[in-house]
Order: C-alpha cells, then structure tokens, then sequence
C-alpha cells in the first residue's frame, strides 16, 4: 500500500489528505498528533491497516492544510465532521442522527443553569450579554431550531425533561460545550462556575447521570468540565 495525495476544499479552506487501499473497503481514518504532514507520521504503518481504505488527512495548519478560523477542539471535531462527509465516507448511520436524548437533555441543564448562575451573582446585564452572545454564537453555528434569539431564550426556560429537546448531533454538544465554557469564564473570570453548572444533572435519573458523566469524561470539550 502506498499514500496518495490530494486536496479538497471544506468551508472554503483547503485540506490535504492521503488516501490508501481500495475505496470499497471499510475505511480508517487517521489523526496524526505533533507536526509535519500526516503522510510522516502514518507511511512506517500502513502496512498493518490492508484490510482497510486508509484517509490520513494534514491537520488544519500542518502539512499541506490551511489553518481554521479558530483551532478549538469543538472546531477540529466539526472539521473532521465535514471531511469524512465531503469524501463521501459518512455512510449514514450517524450522519444526521440526533446524539441521545439524555445528552441534549444533560447540556440544556448545564446551560440553564449557568444562566441562572450568572444572573444571580453578577446580576441581569451580565446574563443579558451571556444570552445573547451564546445566540449569536448557536446561530452562527446554525444550530438546528435555533434560528433567532427568542428561540435561545426559550432554551433557558423551558424545562428539557418535559419538552421534546431540538434534534442536535454530537458535534453541536461539543460546539455548545465549550461556548458556555468559553462564555462562563469571560463572565467569572475563572472556571470556578463548572462543578455548580453540572450539579443540574441531578434532575436526571441515577442511571441517566452516569451516562451522560461517562460521555462527558470521553468526549473532546469534556475535559474543560472535569
């Protein structure tokens, strides 16, 4: 086997990836850590993976790929996202299919109350500005039903037990998992606020909190909450 370069534009920004195998095979996609191309790191290997159709794309900002906008997790992750989607090796069982219910429900707890949070020690102009950064944020993103900024505010009172949650993906989780970090911190001035924000967990089911833990503790915006 033997890597073969290429380039494809994602979002209008060019990423340069390797391919190796035979298309039809189930395929392998591999993340190079460190610098350099990824065609460095994967080449000494490749014979261990024959039974697969190998994707080693150059990280944004390495290689022969262009840097993000922004380099954080929650973008690398949508990065990859599109990727796989635009070589067509999404194959549909996941592609826009909704994460699980109790891990919607589990960050619209969080979200709530970090909101309640920040209106309560800092006061209602600096929960006002936390609204509507995090709207403009969740549109920029086109999160799904969330189109306008009633609709966030909407997010922060309704109760997401009770109410059908919006059909957002994992990688929305993760985008959405760390603007409230983000955005919580801005407003603190530390991280302090994590552990009072996930407390709201405990509206879920023993059995639901433990799932949505184990899945925060592996998931790549998780580490900002542990």
């Amino acid at each position: 086997m033997q890597f073969e370069g290429n380039d494809i534009t994602i979002n209008g920004i060019n990423t340069r990836y390797y391919e190796a195998g035979q298309p039809h095979k189930r395929a392998m996609l591999l993340l190079h850590g460190g610098f350099g191309a990824a065609q460095l790191h994967w080449s000494g290997v490749l014979e261990h993976f024959y039974e697969y159709y190998v994707i080693a794309p150059d990280l944004p900002g390495y290689g022969g790929s262009a840097p993000l906008p922004s380099m954080r997790i929650a973008d690398l992750v949508t990065w990859a996202h599109d990727l796989l989607e635009a070589l067509g090796l999404d194959d549909g069982r996941d592609a826009g299919r909704p994460a699980d219910q109790v891990l919607i429900q589990g960050c619209l707890l969080i979200l709530q109350a970090l909101f309640i949070d920040i209106e309560d020690l800092l006061g209602s102009k600096q929960a006002n500005l936390f609204e509507s950064d995090m709207a403009n944020s969740l549109m920029q993103w086109r999160f799904p039903q969330v189109g306008s900024k009633k609709a966030v505010s909407n997010l922060l009172t309704i109760d997401p037990l009770a109410t059908q949650v919006p059909p957002w993906e994992e990688h929305h989780l993760q985008r959405l998992l760390e603007e409230m970090h983000r955005l919580g911190k801005e407003a603190f001035g530390n991280a302090n606020f994590t552990q009072r924000s996930l407390e709201a967990i405990e509206d879920l089911s023993n059995q639901e909190q433990q799932t949505f833990m184990s899945w925060l503790s592996m998931s790549p915006s998780g580490k900002l909450w542990r």
